[in-house]
């Protein structure tokens, strides 16, 4: 897709969509077992459930994601893995599970001086009964056209998830000592 076909998107001020296990475990009941997830693979899942004009910010998961759109609409902007890379835009900020762009995909799209292509970038649309495949490591900014529901189903293969775990637990046990993204990450707040 050329940058210049980049739909316009809807602006929120109220920040990225937030996971409801917490606050409704009881679903948890209803999808304990995805079986459009691959056998014998271990799996995470959340719902997210937001207003119109929520978005994300642009960011890669560790695992693959198969995203089923239960209701609403929501936009996919996805960019191949190393486009934030080549541009320099990596953000420093702390997410355990994700890696994070201190620009979003529009104005990566945009900056032809980073070497970016226009085949680097795609949209799509996801209707009520939609399923996406996100593989791994691709960088996806996902904005919600009307309300809606989406179920996220992360997975990897046993060893995969063995070794990203072991990776995130010391990068989150170097954050909780205050030595790594500390002030400056998605899971305290921000500092007066």
């Amino acid at each position: 897709m050329r940058p210049d076909c980049l739909p316009p998107q809807p602006r929120d001020d109220r920040g990225p969509p937030a996971a409801i296990e917490g606050e409704h475990p009881a679903l948890w009941d209803d999808i304990e077992d995805l079986p459009f997830l691959p056998r014998g693979t271990v799996t995470s899942s959340s719902f997210w459930i937001d207003p119109a004009r929520a978005r994300t910010g642009l960011h890669q998961d560790l695992l693959d994601n198969c995203a089923v759109q239960i209701t609403g609409t929501k936009r996919f902007l996805l960019a191949r893995p190393g486009t934030v890379e080549r541009a320099g835009a990596l953000s420093p900020k702390y997410d355990a599970w994700a890696r994070l762009s201190r620009t979003g995909i529009e104005e990566l799209a945009a900056d032809r001086s980073v070497g970016t292509h226009g085949e680097d970038f795609f949209f799509v649309e996801l209707d009520s009964g939609d399923v996406l495949y996100v593989p791994a490591r691709w960088w996806h900014e996902v904005v919600n056209l009307d309300a809606s529901i989406l179920l996220s189903g992360f997975f990897g293969s046993r060893g995969h998830v063995a070794r990203l775990w072991t990776q995130v637990h010391l990068r989150d046990t170097l954050h909780r000592a205050r030595l790594l993204g500390r002030g400056d990450c998605t899971c305290h707040p921000a500092g007066p």
